[in-house]
Formats: structure tokens, C-alpha cells, sequence
């Protein structure tokens, strides 16, 4: 009876150690390894964007910030994984398709998803969205949309203001009209990657050295209208800059050196007709970001008729994105965090 009992023991034990093997692992990518991503997640309501979480790849998202009748975009989390920030409306009235939503910077505990103001503009004139946390949490540096300051219509400048809301101030205090966008920290937090247009529709990489405060210095020599940059973003290293590159409807992920030289392809992204948003030949991945460790990649992807999230850890030829959010509604703006 006792040889018995020893030859199933192993049958017992080690079926109930795989399985806890496989649930600790399974637990530890979605807790640990994989972290969270947080997004805005559009609805039927064309003026109303939700800001949502999604915990594990496939998971069902959780809802985060829900502004009835306004839009709550453009989430970042602090390094620590504490704290996010975003832009939204929750004030009235109401905006309409003729009087769009307009947005303030707020913060948020995710611990106990408590949101406080940040800055104080009033939302009919002033527009603050598009944050970019520094890799230390503590500097905030977002677009601010300026309706007085355009002489035809509002312009776009960068500004920077504390996690707490205090020294708040424009990045350039020049009065020369233009559009100022897009803003990323290297690695160190030293410098600033950003989009400029001049006041006109030519688009160029810029990069500006806060540590120093010389002028920014442009890295590209854009000279067409149908040469458009997004989204630009530091490597690792904090040599390269990256960022989606169309040229005649043709996209590429590109890269360039930090301190200028020859622009390169990394590589071609198809285009993608999605008549369902009236979007004709738009990229079938877009809006890169970069983790805190600058090694892994969230980006939206437009492959299904619908704004998806993927993530990938190479930005490499051939690319691999996953995805992590169903084709059955559409999400913008992801950020990943990991631990």
C-alpha cells in the first residue's frame, strides 16, 4: 500500500506544482512584468473620450476618468507609477460640435482615483493637453493652445509646471508666432524633443537643451507640405530621436541623431484605408511612446477598422507589435507603465 502511495504521489504533486508554477507566472505578467496601460477609449459620443486602464493584455479595460459630454485625453503616469496625468473638460456648458471641448491638466492618485487641478486656465480660451512627465516625476512639460496670442487663430507653445501646479511658465518667452508641439524628455530629462512649423505648415524635428537655455536647435530640414512628422520620441541612450515620418501618403518610422545629422529609415509602416473614420492612407502604427526604461513601445495601430493598442519591445525591422485591446472599440493616446 505504501510503494502504492508513493508511485501517485508524484502524479498529485506535480500537476499541482505546473499549475501553480503557470498561475505565478500568469500573475507576474500581469502584476509585475506587464504593468498597466492607461488610454483615452472613444464612445458613441463623438465630444465624449473616456480614459481607461488596461491591466494584461486582452484584458477588459478598466475606466479610469468618465466625463459625460467632454473628453478626458492624452494619460501619462509618473516614473514612480503613483500618479496620472491628463487633460480633460469638466466644466459646463456643455460643448458642442461648434464649440468644442477645450482642457485643463489634472493629476490623479491611482491608488484612489482622487483628481485635483493642476493648472487654473479658463477652458474657453486656453487649451492645455498633451503632457510629458520628466523621468524624475516632477516636471510636467504640455502644449498650451492660446486663443489671444494667434492673429488669425490660436497657437500651440510649450509650457512646463510642476506636478503640484506650481511654477508654471512658458518654455520660450519669444513673441515670434508659430506652433510648438509634441514636447519629450531624454532619458536624463536634460533636453526637450519637440514638433515646430514656424507659423507655417512645414513641420520639423527640434530639440532644446534645458540645462543650458541656447536656443533650440532644428534637426530636420523639412521643406514641404507633404513632409509631416509625429510623435517624436529619445531612445535609450538618448542619442536618437525617433518619429513617424509620411512623405506622399508613404510612412516610415525614422530616426535622427540628437545633435544633427543625416536623417534614417528604421522601417516602412503600411498605410491603411479606414473609411469607417473617413481616415484614407493613414499609418497602420502611429503614436510611438517609450516605457520609463526606454526599451518597450506602446504605440495605436490602425489595422481593423478600429484604433487599437499594441506593444512591442523592439523597434526593429521586422516590427512585431501585440495587441492588447479588442477591435470592437477604438482607443488613442496609450501609455505603458512598467515597474
Amino acid at each position: 500500500m505504501n510503494n502504492l502511495n508513493l508511485l501517485k504521489w508524484p502524479r498529485i504533486v506535480f500537476p499541482l506544482f505546473a499549475l501553480c508554477a503557470f498561475l505565478i507566472f500568469i500573475l507576474s505578467c500581469r502584476n509585475g512584468s506587464f504593468g498597466f496601460i492607461v488610454c483615452s477609449q472613444l464612445t458613441v459620443n463623438p465630444l465624449q473620450t473616456n480614459i481607461v486602464s488596461i491591466n494584461n493584455p486582452m484584458g477588459t479595460p478598466c475606466t479610469l476618468v468618465s466625463v459625460l459630454g467632454h473628453s478626458a485625453i492624452s494619460p501619462v503616469v509618473t516614473p514612480d507609477g503613483t500618479t496620472m496625468v491628463f487633460s480633460a473638460n469638466f466644466e459646463k456648458p456643455v460643448p458642442t460640435a461648434n464649440d468644442p471641448p477645450g482642457g485643463s491638466l489634472y493629476r490623479m492618485r491611482l491608488s484612489t482615483r482622487k483628481y485635483a487641478r493642476i493648472t487654473d486656465d479658463d477652458w474657453k480660451s486656453i487649451r492645455e493637453e498633451f503632457p510629458a512627465i520628466s523621468p524624475d516625476g516632477t516636471t510636467i512639460a504640455y502644449v498650451r493652445t492660446d486663443a489671444a496670442i494667434g492673429p488669425l487663430e490660436a497657437l500651440d507653445r510649450l509650457w512646463m509646471v510642476q506636478l503640484d501646479g506650481s511654477d508654471k511658465h512658458a518654455v520660450f518667452n519669444d513673441q515670434i508666432p508659430r506652433n510648438d508641439y509634441a514636447p519629450a524628455f531624454s532619458p536624463d530629462g536634460k533636453k526637450l524633443a519637440y514638433l515646430s512649423d514656424n507659423n507655417t505648415n512645414i513641420v520639423n524635428v527640434m530639440v532644446y537643451d534645458l540645462a543650458k537655455g541656447d536656443a533650440p536647435v532644428r534637426l530636420t530640414d523639412f521643406s514641404s507640405v507633404n513632409d509631416i512628422v509625429y510623435s517624436p520620441f529619445f531612445d535609450g541612450s538618448g542619442a536618437w530621436i525617433y518619429f513617424l515620418f509620411s512623405s506622399k501618403d508613404a510612412y516610415s518610422l525614422s530616426r535622427i541623431n540628437a545633435e544633427g545629422g543625416t536623417l534614417e529609415k528604421v522601417f516602412d509602416i503600411p498605410a491603411v484605408d479606414m473609411p469607417k473614420h473617413g481616415v484614407y492612407y493613414a499609418a497602420a502604427y502611429m503614436d510611438f511612446k517609450p516605457t520609463k526604461d526606454f526599451q518597450h513601445f506602446v504605440c495605436t495601430g490602425a489595422v481593423n477598422d478600429a484604433y487599437q493598442v499594441y506593444t512591442t519591445d523592439n523597434l526593429t525591422s521586422p516590427f512585431t507589435p501585440e495587441a492588447v485591446t479588442g477591435a470592437n472599440r477604438d482607443y488613442l493616446y496609450p501609455f505603458w507603465y512598467r515597474p
